[in-house]
């Protein structure tokens, strides 16, 4: 149908003028020098998750989202802990750990790019940096995205949550910009 036609047509176009990919707006990170980072080995967690001193409430929460779902997919108790972001798994915005890498053109204050995030390994641990507490969330999704986790709809009958004891993740760890922002 003509109608059929049309939403087709403003699908593409929307596409082609959001720059046709959704990498488009992701800045490049180096990732030759990120290590493979086991998080949990025979149900013993291998890092603790971090998150700052001065961490927001909302920030905190996600930290413990992670710890609680890592601890369903590999079995290990992960704790929360302050620290300076130097090693386990950092969560947090930049201003949680001024330590921690930014993208290649750092952060940006500009609106389009509030819900940045960089997920990186590193020889002690693996960061998880938001551009904002959103972003942060984000970054927590992503990696137990990669993890194997998966949530179709809400509530748990939607959700599959893999059982791994020996759970690491891959170095092909990078910067990301959502290309769906949530206002």
């Amino acid at each position: 149908t003509a109608g059929g036609r049309l939403a087709i047509y403003c699908l593409v176009a929307a596409w082609c003028w959001s720059g046709g990919s959704a990498a488009a707006d992701q800045p490049a990170v180096d990732n030759a020098a990120a290590p493979r980072v086991t998080l949990a080995s025979g149900g013993q967690a291998e890092h603790a998750i971090v998150i700052g001193a001065q961490a927001s409430e909302r920030t905190a929460a996600a930290a413990a989202t992670l710890a609680d779902y890592l601890r369903q997919i590999s079995g290990a108790k992960f704790s929360v802990e302050h620290g300076d972001g130097t090693t386990g798994l950092a969560v947090g915005t930049a201003a949680d750990f001024p330590a921690a890498p930014r993208p290649g053109q750092g952060w940006s204050d500009d609106p389009r790019h509030r819900e940045d995030y960089l997920l990186r390994s590193h020889a002690k641990g693996l960061w998880l940096i938001g551009n904002s507490e959103r972003a942060v969330e984000h970054a927590v999704w992503d990696l137990l995205y990669r993890a194997g986790y998966r949530q179709f709809f809400p509530g748990e009958n939607w959700e599959v949550v893999p059982r791994q004891p020996e759970l690491a993740i891959a170095d092909s760890l990078s910067a990301a910009t959502p290309t769906i922002r949530a206002d």
